[in-house]
């Protein structure tokens, strides 16, 4: 509808192209209607997402011409679509479509048995969803899952669950993990749509495509740690790229005026807006990798009056973009993400644990790139070299940008600790695959030239590239089927027995300790299982709030300082110190710290990530032996007592 809107031709876009663009566009608009609603206190529901959908439809359908239409009785809108939009899809498309569906269903295959997402980010994205839809849109009071009353963190993954629940009506945990596998198949055709608006042909565009589906260990892994904002980051940036490109090539080659570059002009700062309510760090990147591309192009063109243009549209996307992203701006300034983003750069002891754990190297192999396919992207870089493509090539510089975000320090630049190699490195299947692709694109294009000079026919082109593409995709499902080994798992189907139990068995206002170890070199405390999912699943309260507490304002100022501060008086260590410890509750200085916290049961799950040996945890043996406590609940691994009174 957008694209349609804004007038986007589909003349440099194949139709796999543009319908990936479309992909994009839709994941990256949520955060945006979100905003403007909450500017007027109107509210987003199932009501809203129904109607925004049908509008859609009906835009996307309905003939350019409607009076000619109607005179010529062209009343058939799906057989004007087909003739308007030429769908006649070439083989490298069809490909592409075999490859994003093949994705999509090996990624929901493998959620299909999980109640809820994996790891620690896996619970707060569900809270931050669920108060979304709670809320009707955007919400400052965490009530009742949290006392904590502002909210300033990224929401562009969360916009899109809450409209995936209105319009599904699937419960917030189921659709947090589908939403986050559906958009992790959608690097898939996103990456295709990267490689074409840097000038790469189709093929190179597949071959690109089934590297980050089905070779690249990410994005595929991401499902292990619930990184599922930063995936809709990723989106987010190649659709907020893809516009940069096409508004400023556009730009170049034409002699239009700005005011007839209005709708890319537009388009572009929408995009650029999302991409900073989607993801913040990885707005930074995106920024990077557009100024990069900026000054690359400025260098290559030499053409004054064109630059003077182009720099002036820069000037004012970039404009339009901060003025719509004013209300959130401010926002921002109610809490305390700006605080920890400066103490990254002070000399409180908290802040070098941090930055030494993000800027410490890991090695890239395997996780982040296979060895084989670091190879071809080094021939990939330099066939694009000597091809002078110098747009493709430009994803080497990105590579360097990548790692450059996460040791600055090395050059002399700031912001050290800001962006982990998680963050940065998991992008790598922007950058390493396009360069991989073309180099395999390159191959195949040399070897069946060669074939059709003896007489080989382009049947048999399609065939042996399709029976690669099928054995790639077989092969690499029978390790993708195996990506979640259970170490990152916190909630099982045993703990969601246990929570109902819960909810049938003890008193509303009931408070639970659960597992918790510190966290974020010493600044905060986070659980190691299902327990801190109980507010959540149970609608019970415990002594452990979402990771965010460290990030938002509290309805007590001291909130923070008496959450970590009572973990340190049971752990008897300080935060700081992460040497793993076992609680013994079962002393008489931890009952009268429990007791004083009106702390009625204690809740250990059926499974820790981390695990014992690596994180601390509560002694169920110890509880079992003490006159203290009462063994409630003892089913498939999770136990929970009851503190009894205390005795005079």
């Amino acid at each position: 509808m957008l694209l349609r809107l804004l007038s986007i031709s589909r003349q440099n876009l194949s139709f796999g192209a543009y319908f990936a663009f479309a992909l994009g566009l839709s994941v990256a608009l949520p955060p945006l209607l979100l905003l403007l609603f909450a500017q007027f206190n109107w509210p987003w529901n199932r009501l809203t997402t129904q109607i925004y959908l049908l509008i859609s439809g009906i835009i996307v359908l309905a003939p350019t011409n409607i009076p000619q239409a109607l005179r010529a009785k062209s009343f058939s809108t799906l057989q004007w679509f087909w003739q308007k939009e030429r769908l006649a899809l070439t083989f490298p498309e069809i490909s592409l479509f075999f490859l994003s569906l093949s994705t999509l269903l090996l990624r929901l295959l493998i959620v299909s048995d999980l109640p809820t997402g994996l790891f620690g980010d896996s619970y707060h994205h569900t809270m931050i969803s669920q108060l979304l839809v709670d809320h009707q849109g955007l919400f400052q009071s965490w009530q009742p899952y949290a006392p904590l009353k502002t909210f300033t963190y990224h929401f562009g993954f969360h916009a899109n669950v809450a409209f995936f629940h209105w319009l599904t009506g699937l419960n917030v945990e189921q659709s947090v993990l589908l939403v986050g596998q559906i958009i992790n198949a959608f690097t898939v055709p996103l990456v295709f749509l990267c490689v074409i608006s840097l000038g790469g042909t189709q093929w190179t565009g597949v071959w690109a495509a089934l590297i980050t589906g089905f070779l690249l260990n990410l994005p595929a892994f991401f499902v292990n740690w619930g990184r599922y904002t930063q995936l809709t980051g990723e989106i987010t940036l190649v659709v907020m790229l893809v516009c940069w490109l096409e508004l400023t090539e556009t730009s170049f080659q034409t002699s239009t005026s700005l005011a007839q570059s209005w709708r890319p002009i537009l388009l572009t700062a929408l995009t650029t807006t999302a991409m900073f309510l989607t993801h913040y760090l990885v707005t930074i990147i995106a920024l990077l990798f557009v100024f990069s591309y900026l000054l690359t192009f400025i260098c290559v063109k030499r053409s004054p009056k064109k630059l003077q243009k182009i720099a002036l549209q820069s000037s004012i996307v970039g404009s339009i973009s901060l003025l719509f992203s004013l209300p959130w701006l401010n926002n921002l300034t109610k809490g305390y993400l700006l605080r920890n983003a400066s103490g990254l750069t002070s000399e409180w002891k908290g802040a070098k644990v941090l930055i030494a754990q993000a800027t410490t190297l890991p090695n890239s192999i395997p996780l982040y790139a296979k060895s084989y396919l670091l190879i071809a992207a080094f021939v990939g870089l330099g066939l694009a070299g000597w091809q002078r493509q110098w747009r493709i090539a430009l994803c080497a510089c990105w590579t360097g940008i990548l790692i450059l975000c996460v040791i600055p320090q090395v050059v002399g630049l700031p912001g050290t600790g800001i962006i982990d190699h998680l963050t940065a490195f998991g992008l790598f299947s922007l950058t390493l695959a396009p360069l991989a692709g073309y180099c395999f694109a390159t191959i195949q294009t040399a070897l069946f030239a060669y074939l059709k000079r003896k007489s080989f026919s382009s049947i048999f082109e399609a065939a042996f590239v399709s029976i690669i593409l099928c054995l790639i995709v077989v092969w690499s499902s029978t390790w993708q089927l195996k990506i979640i080994d259970g170490t990152t798992q916190l909630v099982t189907k045993a703990d969601l027995q246990a929570m109902a139990w819960i909810q049938n068995n003890t008193k509303t206002d009931s408070r639970f300790l659960v597992n918790s170890f510190p966290a974020f070199g010493g600044t905060l405390i986070a659980g190691t299982d299902a327990g801190w999912w109980l507010p959540l699943l149970a609608r019970r309260a415990t002594n452990l709030p979402p990771i965010t507490y460290g990030s938002e304002l509290a309805e007590n100022p001291t909130y923070a300082l008496e959450i970590n501060r009572f973990a340190e008086q049971l752990r008897q260590k300080p935060l700081t110190d992460s040497t793993p410890v076992v609680l013994d509750l079962t002393t008489s200085t931890a009952l009268a710290i429990l007791h004083e916290a009106k702390i009625n049961y204690i809740y250990s799950g059926s499974h820790s990530a981390p695990d014992s040996n690596s994180a601390d945890h509560i002694d169920p043996k110890l509880l079992r032996q003490s006159n203290a406590f009462r063994l409630v609940y003892d089913q498939a691994g999770t136990e929970i007592f009851e503190l009894l009174p205390a005795k005079n």
